[in-house]
């Protein structure tokens, strides 16, 4: 929780790495406009994390090479200090996919930072999200979906000989993002009773796929986004709604703090079925239509 401090830390730390020793890469910058799958080597792409990586990957195929800075599910994506490695990728890079809408600020500090920028696919506002909603679009399928046009179409610019290649991958990865969509909102209209609480809301544009009743109470989110966390009286309330009216408790499975391990504690007193869910890939999962398939299994109990 406490996300917006988390990302206050990466861009000072970035700040500070830019200022001590990353000048060593300006002659990689200089280079980066050279090569690319036009010439017969793979176009270099950089992804802020493993999972925009993945549907980067899914879309170039064979013709790029992806490298995404934040792939541990062990690290929580808004703590993420970018390093001097990442700088030298993203200066070799031609085509570069963010997030966006304050998640990875870092990503977007570094792009900046480097003299030949590469074209930059932002999903946040490629997909039509506004300033104030939630950044956590990986979870929408819709985005995804939007996302991988978007650099199917960046990457033909780039390298038109191969753009039917790149067209064809878009449409074969949107292909399942519908069907599962669709097996999201079918299972939805059969079980519209169901309802959830969520430590965090990572999850919550998939919930809306599935059809699901959050029932997190409104202050419960906005104050964990404070440094003072939720109040005893707003835990409490969130609590008592697990194993009365909420069947899944959602838990973030990259991050856990006293709150979200005290409403593990009464999900598993009411054995209310907890479901964790994450910002990168976990162990075993290295595609997004498997990262999200595994999400609608354990969400739905399937």
């Amino acid at each position: 929780m406490k996300h917006l401090s988390r990302r206050s830390l990466g861009v000072l730390t970035l700040g500070a790495l830019a200022s001590t020793g990353l000048v060593a890469c300006s002659k990689t910058e200089e280079g980066a406009g050279s090569g690319g799958a036009e010439n017969g080597s793979a176009l270099e792409v950089f992804a802020s994390t493993s999972v925009w990586g993945s549907i980067a990957k899914n879309v170039g195929g064979d013709l790029v090479t992806v490298s995404s800075a934040v792939n541990n599910p062990d690290q929580d994506p808004h703590d993420y200090e970018a390093t001097a490695e990442d700088k030298l990728k993203i200066s070799r890079s031609k085509l570069a996919v963010i997030n966006g809408g304050g998640y990875d600020t870092w990503a977007t500090t570094l792009l900046n930072s480097v003299r030949t920028r590469p074209v930059v696919v932002d999903a946040f506002t490629t997909s039509g999200f506004k300033d104030g909603d939630n950044e956590h679009i990986f979870y929408s399928l819709d985005a995804a979906s939007k996302t991988a046009d978007a650099l199917a179409a960046e990457l033909s610019k780039i390298d038109s000989g191969n753009a039917s290649k790149y067209s064809q991958n878009a449409k074969a990865l949107n292909a399942k993002l519908d069907d599962l969509e669709e097996r999201a909102k079918n299972w939805g209209a059969k079980n519209p009773s169901e309802g959830v609480v969520s430590t965090e809301s990572v999850a919550q544009y998939l919930l809306r796929d599935l059809g699901l009743k959050d029932l997190t109470p409104p202050e419960y989110i906005t104050q964990s986004e404070s440094e003072a966390g939720p109040s005893v009286a707003t835990v409490e309330k969130t609590r008592q709604l697990i194993g009365k009216q909420a069947t899944v408790l959602i838990v973030n499975g990259q991050t856990q703090d006293a709150v979200s391990t005290k409403l593990v504690e009464q999900a598993t007193k009411t054995n209310v079925r907890i479901v964790k869910v994450y910002e990168t890939f976990p162990e075993g999962v290295d595609d997004y239509v498997d990262f999200m398939t595994t999400a609608v299994d354990a969400i739905t109990g399937a």
